[in-house]
């Protein structure tokens, strides 16, 4: 997305000059690099996330609130 946005600046003339194209990059570079850390970020919460006992007990009190059939079923 970030190299996206530096194409479009320079395609649609929002950056004319090289010094505009130089700080408009270093911006996007550093743009790029937060989303990269955000991305990773989430990666590594959803693959190491523990479910805690309170959650456990909510999900199951759901389950049994809707009538499964078979609550033993792990989902």
């Amino acid at each position: 997305w970030a190299n996206g946005l530096w194409t479009a600046a320079i395609t649609w003339g929002w950056t004319i000059s090289v010094k505009a194209q130089h700080r408009w990059g270093m911006f996007c570079i550093a743009l790029g690099v937060v989303l990269t850390a955000a991305a990773i970020g989430a990666i590594y919460g959803a693959v190491t996330y523990e479910i805690t006992d309170e959650e456990r007990q909510a999900i199951e009190q759901r389950i049994d609130a809707r009538g499964d059939p078979d609550p033993s079923v792990d989902r």
